[in-house]
């Protein structure tokens, strides 16, 4: 018998996607006992695979740059320089 916890870790390897060979060898289970409890788990591991979908989809990109109203502005002034002898450049962008 194998405990709760290596069960769990299973379910949770799983559900982020690893095969049953990988998981065989890092948890120390033979595959055929992981091929049974793929299938007597498969509810579990369909909704941590949902929940590993939608924390992944509400974290922000570590490439996102934050947008406050002041890197906003400054990046304006960044980018309108080279234009700022033109008459028609709003306050905004002023250096």
């Amino acid at each position: 018998m194998h405990s709760n916890d290596i069960k769990d870790r299973f379910a949770e390897l799983r559900a982020k996607g690893l095969s049953l060979s990988r998981i065989a060898s890092g948890i120390r289970v033979s595959q055929r006992t992981l091929v049974e409890w793929n299938r007597q788990l498969a509810p579990d591991i369909r909704a941590l695979r949902a929940v590993h979908l939608e924390a992944s989809t509400n974290k922000p990109s570590p490439r996102a740059k934050p947008t406050s109203p002041a890197l906003v502005s400054a990046r304006a002034s960044r980018i309108m320089l080279p234009f700022r002898h033109l008459p028609w450049l709003p306050k905004y962008a002023s250096v």
